[in-house]
This record gives structure tokens, sequence and C-alpha cells, in this order.
């Protein structure tokens, strides 16, 4: 079941820990970005990646682009 979508613009902005109860598709239209999960695992992404965070899988932005600003598509669903 589709939850909801957000459409997000960041420049140069990082994030505390997510523990999301929704799993997450993540689409990065535009910029480049790095999220860093409590695993250790480091994910680098560029403009016109995609990728799945499931739900409670913790996570942060540790970078975000600022020219040009990353622009994010992201859909929750259960």
């Amino acid at each position: 079941n589709l939850a909801e979508y957000a459409l997000n613009n960041s420049t140069g902005q990082i994030s505390d820990w997510f523990d999301q109860a929704d799993n997450e598709l993540v689409m990065l239209l535009q910029g480049s970005a790095k999220i860093e999960y409590e695993t250790g695992l480091v994910r680098i992404v560029s403009a016109g990646d995609y990728f799945v965070i499931k739900a409670h899988e913790k996570h942060k932005v540790s970078y975000t682009s600022e020219n040009p600003p990353c622009i994010w598509l992201c859909i929750f669903y259960k």
C-alpha cells in the first residue's frame, strides 16, 4: 500500500538517524549524496540512482551536494 510520497530539495544538509516504520523507495533526481547505515554500509548516490530503505533500517544523510542541490523523490509504503 502506498502510504505517502515527498519531493524534497536539500542543499548541503545532513540528518540525524532515521528509523522509519515504512519502507522507502528513494530516487535522487538531481545532485549527489551519501547515505550511511547503522550497519556501516555507505551508499554514494548521484542523479538517476534509486534504492530501497527497508522499514526500521537505521540510516542518515551525511552529505548532500550544494551545486547542484539534491532533489529527492521518496515514496513510503508498507
